[in-house]
């Protein structure tokens, strides 16, 4: 008992297991629905208390993470909060969910990333689909900047620099890149590593997502962005 309350003693903040989503792997269509409705149960039971999200994700569909960003702004104007913990990556959409977020924490070593739109079209692309698909694509890459702008204490030409180069960073160095972006980046978020018991894990619903494709990934950012920016 001694032993646990000293643990605990620890913590910067504990994350409620019942009142927590895991987001563990790519953010899809599939995994909309469940983080929606476990919003809706979490909030009826409880309006007062935070949702936690531990978020453990490449990043995926804009389409799909926006529909979780809305609902969350929403809640937010309700006066709910989310505290949010990237327990190993925050990635693309990955990220732009964590911008949304009233507390952010991290685990030291998580690596984070902001990039450009991509598409990944198969079948003929025309002369003119392709003028069209990139204005489309511009338009959502000027909407992922506003939001980085908004949120992160970043000046926009590193802001922008990062974005176009893709930086993959370690959460301690985009701490100091961005201080007060995080409450807090330490080993000392209790049950940051808890997936039973919690109100969702999808991974349960689409698979981990750390695979050797994926480690082979972000093990080749690191050591392709080595270039340090001011």
């Amino acid at each position: 008992m001694t032993f646990l309350a000293s643990n605990m003693a620890l913590a910067s903040t504990t994350l409620q297991p019942e009142r927590t989503i895991v987001i563990e792997g790519p953010i899809t269509g599939g995994i909309v629905g469940p983080v929606l409705s476990t919003f809706d149960k979490l909030v009826a039971k409880d309006k007062d208390s935070p949702v936690d999200i531990v978020i453990s994700s490449p990043g995926g569909s804009l389409v799909a993470g926006y529909l979780i960003v809305d609902r969350m702004e929403a809640l937010r104007a309700e006066g709910v909060r989310f505290r949010c913990l990237v327990r190993s990556v925050a990635a693309s959409m990955a990220f732009q969910l964590l911008l949304h977020c009233d507390e952010r924490y991290s685990t030291p070593h998580a690596f984070l990333l902001w990039h450009p739109v991509r598409v990944f079209y198969q079948g003929p692309l025309t002369a003119d689909m392709s003028k069209v698909l990139g204005k489309q694509m511009s338009l959502s890459d000027k909407m992922i900047k506003d939001e980085l702008y908004k949120f992160l204490p970043v000046a926009k030409p590193a802001i922008d620099w990062h974005f176009t180069n893709e930086t993959l960073h370690h959460a301690t160095q985009l701490d100091k890149l961005a201080p007060g972006f995080f409450v807090d980046v330490s080993s000392k978020v209790g049950n940051a590593f808890l997936d039973e018991g919690v109100a969702l894990n999808t991974a349960k619903i689409g698979g981990f997502f750390l695979d050797q494709t994926t480690i082979q990934y972000i093990h080749e950012q690191f050591i392709k962005k080595v270039e340090v920016t001011k």
